[in-house]
């Protein structure tokens, strides 16, 4: 899977190496989370969704994106 997204990487230029690899860290705490159980996963949702929409904001603030 890694060597799929970076080919992808390497043959479309403008796709983000960088949000694949968020999401594939973000997936692995889902996975995690689920693989403990329902009660625990139910327990970190919040959490994991806090931090989802944090990382978010974060990539897009224009401080990062200047011109």
């Amino acid at each position: 899977w890694l060597l799929q997204v970076a080919l992808i990487g390497f043959v479309f230029p403008r796709v983000s190496w960088q949000a694949h690899l968020g999401g594939f860290l973000f997936g692995l705490m889902c996975g995690y989370a689920l693989k403990r159980g329902r009660d625990t996963f139910w327990a970190l949702a919040p959490f994991l969704a806090i931090g989802a929409v944090g990382a978010a904001l974060a990539a897009t603030h224009s401080s990062l994106h200047p011109g």
